[in-house]
């Protein structure tokens, strides 16, 4: 005698899509069967799942995932804004198609990163140095801002890769007999040779790592959502003002100059624009000439003094304005090495303006 089943199954497990049949009639022996199948189906695809998503292969079924997705809006993003209008139309067709360039050689480049990534892992592991290893992790899980101090990044991790591995022969041995005495020597001999072959080759792997890697962040910054504007200034009393942009901005750069370096004991008070990428910056401190650094795409200053080494009062002159510094070293026959800087402006107004600030500031100090 069978015994048939009405009833509404649904079964779940954990990363498995769930058994389910809604009013269906079955037998036992039919119900098993059918359960059985579909989680041994949903196994294999977990399993496929798993093997492809190592990063050793380069993440096949993400890459897979990303273009289908890229196809998926390069025709979902037109149909909908055909719906509006023709210039949503034309705009829709834009965002497909960025999006299709951006999941395609994004994630082409992010595969390939992947897999130079556990290759120079590998690399790394082969020279058995656990400082060289923690160095290397610690290189790679920096954030970097841009995309060319990145590639900076991986770059010195290219050269330093070299310079380790050619220096590590003789280094290796001394550090291993210091440690260890003659098997620390020998161990170290080891090292060094083996370090001598891995190093600089783990170097290129990650150089050509991260050099992939940029290209996925350009791809994937394409619809990244970007400040209108700059943060707001609090002033060291804690009273919140109007928002005023100049001084947001000048607070902005004291931020990034030099990595937050000035951030936490630097107060801004003022700056002044020379040109697009060189600053004067004013703080309770100190005077900079700042400027930005396109390799490493950031801010750095050019040269700076504190307000006890200003020893004249700033002045206009023809070209701009003019300061008298003094470092305070002492020389054999001179007590202070002193030095006159121009700032370069042409308006007078800003000169003026300048000069105000700074001596305000020196006479405060």
């Amino acid at each position: 005698m069978s015994v048939i089943f009405g009833i509404h199954t649904q079964i779940t497990l954990e990363k498995l899509a769930y058994f389910e049949r809604d009013y269906t009639f079955l037998t036992h022996k039919k119900l098993v069967s059918e359960t059985t199948t579909h989680y041994v189906g949903q196994s294999i695809k977990q399993l496929y799942v798993l093997i492809l998503g190592l990063d050793v292969l380069g993440n096949p079924y993400g890459l897979v995932l990303g273009i289908t997705k890229g196809v998926e809006d390069l025709f979902y993003e037109p149909f909908q804004g055909a719906i509006q209008g023709p210039g949503e139309f034309a705009e829709g067709l834009v965002l497909g198609v960025r999006s299709l360039l951006g999941h395609t050689v994004g994630g082409a480049a992010g595969a390939v990163s992947r897999i130079t990534g556990a290759m120079g892992k590998g690399l790394a592991a082969l020279t058995f140095d656990k400082d060289y290893q923690r160095k290397r992790r610690e290189q790679i899980n920096k954030k970097s801002t841009s995309a060319q101090e990145h590639l900076a990044r991986g770059g010195k991790g290219l050269v330093m890769g070299v310079f380790d591995g050619v220096t590590g022969v003789f280094t290796k041995p001394v550090t291993g007999a210091k440690e260890e005495g003659v098997e620390g020597f020998f161990k170290g001999l080891g090292k060094g040779a083996i370090g001598l072959v891995a190093r600089p080759t783990a170097g290129i792997v990650d150089f050509a790592s991260t050099s992939f890697d940029v290209v996925k962040r350009a791809t994937d910054s394409l619809d990244e959502v970007k400040r209108l504007r700059y943060p707001r200034f609090i002033e060291q009393n804690g009273l919140v003002k109007p928002y005023n942009n100049r001084d947001a901005k000048g607070q902005k750069l004291l931020s990034e100059l030099e990595k937050g370096k000035y951030q936490l004991t630097d107060v801004f008070i003022y700056f002044q624009e020379i040109s697009k990428k060189e600053v004067v910056m004013l703080t309770d401190k100190r005077l900079a000439y700042i400027n930005y650094n396109d390799v490493f795409a950031q801010w750095q200053i050019d040269w700076s003094y504190t307000w006890q080494e200003l020893t004249t009062p700033a002045k206009v002159i023809p070209k701009g304005v003019s300061i008298t510094t003094s470092s305070g070293k002492k020389k054999l026959f001179k007590s202070n090495d002193a030095m006159v800087r121009t700032i370069h402006l042409t308006d007078p107004r800003l000169q003026e303006e300048l000069v105000t600030q700074i001596e305000a500031l020196r006479g405060a100090a």
